[in-house]
């Protein structure tokens, strides 16, 4: 088994899914950002996927992929979807908010059904296997298992309590990235997924 060190990971940035929402008045406007958002998220699976390639062109056999959370779990969604809210100036435009939580998970969604796909290209063109870690379903979990796990706040960014620097009970650390204690617990996971 190679050592950590030999072993490549790539992990999505939840931050080009945020990026998807803008209060627009016309019907077109908003269709053009949603059609612009799901493109990026084809780009950003393109783009692992040629990483992937270049890894394998340069040698490697043991790759580690983790697909993209549930962005409707972080805080930074739920800042987005206040501020959506806040500047409706309608009833359409306060319903369209509300639904930026289904648009944020359907975009994670679309952007791992595609990246199992471009892993599966990259392992069928080159004969090899690539590890590959449920990001989605790890975040879930420590969400849902809470309390067993020692989170008391799984909904805030410490960034915004007043917590720093250790962050203590927290899941995530600023609107988008966990705290020091997820990161290790899921390299822990990572760990496990390659012992298996």
């Amino acid at each position: 088994m190679p050592t950590a060190t030999e072993i490549p990971v790539d992990l999505f940035d939840a931050q080009k899914i945020l990026a998807t929402s803008v209060p627009e008045d016309s019907g077109k406007a908003r269709q053009d950002i949603r059609k612009a958002a799901e493109q990026r998220v084809t780009d950003a699976v393109l783009s692992v996927e040629l990483q992937l390639t270049k890894l394998v062109l340069a040698g490697a056999r043991h790759i580690v992929v983790g697909n993209a959370p549930d962005i409707a779990l972080a805080p930074a969604t739920d800042q987005l979807t206040g501020y959506l809210s806040a500047s409706a100036d309608d009833h359409q435009e306060a319903k369209r908010a509300s639904k930026f939580y289904k648009y944020s998970s359907r975009l994670a969604a679309q952007f791992n059904e595609e990246l199992a796909a471009a892993i599966a290209r990259v392992e069928t063109a080159a004969d090899l296997d690539i590890a590959e870690w449920d990001l989605a379903d790890f975040l879930s979990n420590q969400i849902e298992d809470a309390d067993v796990l020692g989170y008391t706040n799984t909904e805030d960014a410490c960034t915004d309590s007043g917590a720093l620097p250790d962050c203590e009970g927290f899941v995530f650390f600023d609107g988008v990235h966990p705290t020091t204690v997820v990161h290790q617990r899921a390299g822990q996971n990572i760990l496990q997924l390659l012992a298996q």
